[in-house]
């Protein structure tokens, strides 16, 4: 009777102990994670703030990417409401050298005072004015700054414009009537 007893408390001891090799061998694995997930380490301080903002940038880049082209309606009103009732601009052409000419356009898509070889036409394209060159290429490109109220070059590659062009609106006309 009591070598049963101990065999029984022997096989108990046995079973409990190869429970708790399993165990330790799973928080092994557990455990060679932790430290990089667990927030209070600094390398899981640093892995979890270093996925957050990568994740956070491509969210953002998404949502500028999808919601961009909303605002060009609005833009291209813009624009054509500064272009309207053929108001003059200052066309700064040459901006290292201050040179500029007095430019307006009319409403069908020509360019009015001021055309030439280079400014032809003009168009509004995905909230921006394209001025047109005598062959249908884009010869440069202008978004409306609000802050400045000027329609400022965009600096593209495929324009073949000066730099740093930029659009200047002079005072609508007087109208009689």
């Amino acid at each position: 009777m009591m070598c049963s007893i101990i065999y029984s408390k022997l096989n108990k001891d046995r079973d409990t102990n190869k429970n708790l090799h399993q165990e330790s061998d799973n928080s092994t694995d557990k455990k060679q994670y932790e430290p990089i997930l667990n927030p209070s380490t600094t390398t899981g301080y640093i892995v979890i703030n270093t996925v957050v903002a990568v994740v956070s940038t491509i969210i953002l880049a998404a949502l500028a990417w999808f919601l961009g082209p909303l605002k060009w309606p609005f833009q291209s009103r813009r624009i054509q409401k500064l272009l309207a009732d053929g108001r003059h601009f200052r066309f700064v052409y040459n901006p290292a050298a201050d040179k500029s000419k007095i430019v307006t356009f009319f409403p069908n898509g020509q360019v009015g005072e001021g055309a030439n070889s280079n400014e032809n036409k003009w168009r509004i394209r995905r909230g921006k004015l394209e001025i047109i060159a005598f062959n249908g290429e884009i010869y440069s490109r202008f978004r409306y700054d609000s802050e400045t109220g000027k329609l400022v070059h965009t600096n593209d590659p495929d324009t073949r414009s000066i730099l740093g062009q930029y659009f200047e609106p002079q005072f609508k006309p007087w109208t009689l009537g």
